[in-house]
């Protein structure tokens, strides 16, 4: 069964996104990617942060030229370095994101957006020196979905725009372990239809 956190995103996806298109002022359809600096918050790991790439498409949706709703598809990459082995983690992330920009839509133009994402695992690994194993050879089974979320500042060139948001996770990514993540991430972005 569909966890109540799983179904709360997809519910505010759906509405948001069906209510956009009702009163639809402006479609922007783009990509988007960087990279990401990421760290699990234990007391008990003693771990650093680790990077990795992120990057995907998004569907942008104005209304007016200051408000907007986004969603977003994405591959992310987190995890973190230990003493003991560094942890990587792959996820399809779906944040939907609500964006206010600030001026009067022309010309260069800051904005600042916030909400939340649903995070499913792709892929897990543990590497000590040369050898690298899937996590749940080793007992440290992630959890299927988590649920995050993101606050963020960005700046629009036209079609071009850079971003930087963090990410807190309100979910475990490792089952039985008290294992919450914190990711910062550099984003560019390329508006293909539209221009945000």
């Amino acid at each position: 069964m569909m966890k109540a956190p799983v179904r709360s995103v997809l519910l505010t996806t759906l509405l948001l996104l069906g209510g956009a298109s009702a009163g639809m002022a402006q479609l922007n359809i783009g990509l988007t990617g960087g990279v990401n600096f990421s760290k699990i918050n234990n007391d008990d790991l003693d771990a650093t942060t680790t990077t990795g790439g992120v990057g995907g498409g998004y569907v942008n949706v104005g209304f007016g030229p200051n408000l907007s709703i986004e969603g977003q598809v994405l591959y992310t990459q987190k995890g973190a370095e230990t003493n003991d082995g560094d942890l990587r983690q792959g996820y399809l992330q779906i944040p939907a994101l609500l964006k206010f920009h600030f001026g009067n839509g022309e010309g260069t133009r800051l904005y600042v957006f916030g909400g939340p994402a649903l995070n499913w695992q792709w892929d897990c690994t543990i590497s000590v020196g040369d050898t690298e194993v899937d996590c749940e050879d080793v007992a440290a089974n992630p959890e299927d979905a988590t649920f995050s979320g993101m606050l963020g500042l960005g700046i629009q060139f036209g079609r071009f725009g850079v971003e930087g948001r963090y990410e807190t996770g309100f979910s475990d990514s490792i089952e039985n372990i008290d294992s919450k993540d914190g990711t910062f991430s550099l984003l560019a972005r390329l508006a293909i239809l539209g221009s945000r």
